[in-house]
């Protein structure tokens, strides 16, 4: 009678596991929604492998969507930007990093914000050019570059919000506009991928090393299912984490504290 005991309490705990909601996992497209479903399912399926349950990939249409899927709890984990995991929390979303994206040209947990121009682009008075700007919340792609600009008094003659970094990569090559503010490893993609020649454009301003996107959960989500996730990113392999198509070949232990340079960057911007 106890092994039928035991076997029936066996196959309801796993009928139980295998009913549970998924876990949404929330990204930007680096391109569009189709891509990403693509570029992102070899690492959803081990996520799932991992976790032994469904893993439902949700993609948003900018930063601030990310922000607002976890604030409200319409995703359970999610890759932020850098602004975007520190508004997150200005903003009273209840969330903690597990991991931090290892760029794939640095080797390092960080990235650079640049502004790029074509070679030939004469850039001696930017006040009198037109920006390309990925979106608000974008780190590389507007934050970092702003604070720059404020700093030396220039106030762009015309700004673009493209929407993502390849839209603003693309838009500074067909000459929509003078400069993009775009994050160095989407360069990197763009002239791996030809989408720009070598020598092509030329870099007119470089940021200090930015610290990379976070993967942040939900702080109400059980320990042993964060501890679980944190260990599957930090194990991610090299191959699993490069199909997504963002240039990081990895995970490493994220740390809040990284993240103050964020803060000191938006508290300059917000004087």
């Amino acid at each position: 009678m106890k092994k039928i005991v035991l076997a029936v309490t066996l196959t309801l705990l796993l009928i139980a596991c295998q009913t549970k909601d998924p876990l949404i996992f929330a990204v930007i497209p680096s391109e569009d929604a189709a891509s990403a479903q693509e570029q992102w399912g070899p690492a959803v399926r081990y996520l799932e492998e991992g976790m032994g349950r469904e893993i439902e990939l949700l993609t948003v249409a900018d930063y601030t969507a990310v922000v607002e899927a976890m604030r409200y709890g319409h995703a359970d984990v999610a890759r932020f930007s850098p602004v975007g995991y520190v508004m997150a929390i200005e903003e009273g979303a209840t969330i903690e990093p597990i991991a931090v994206a290892v760029k794939a040209e640095t080797g390092l947990p960080g990235y650079y914000a640049m502004l790029i121009a074509l070679s030939g682009t004469d850039t001696s008075d930017l006040s009198a050019l037109a920006f390309g700007f990925v979106d608000v919340g974008s780190t590389s792609g507007y934050v970092a570059p702003s604070v720059y600009l404020q700093e030396l008094g220039v106030e762009p003659a015309e700004s673009l919000f493209a929407g993502s970094h390849n839209a603003v990569i693309l838009a500074v090559k067909n000459g929509s506009v003078d400069i993009g503010a775009v994050a160095s490893n989407r360069v990197a993609v763009a002239l791996e991928k030809g989408v720009l020649e070598e020598g092509e454009v030329r870099i007119v301003w470089q940021s200090p090393l930015i610290p990379n996107t976070p993967i942040a959960v939900q702080s109400e989500m059980p320990k042993s299912e964060k501890e679980t996730l944190k260990r599957l990113f930090l194990e991610m392999p090299e191959e699993v984490a490069l199909a997504a198509m963002t240039n990081e070949t990895g995970y490493v232990e994220a740390d809040d504290a990284a993240y103050d340079p964020i803060r000191e960057i938006l508290r300059f911007k917000s004087r």
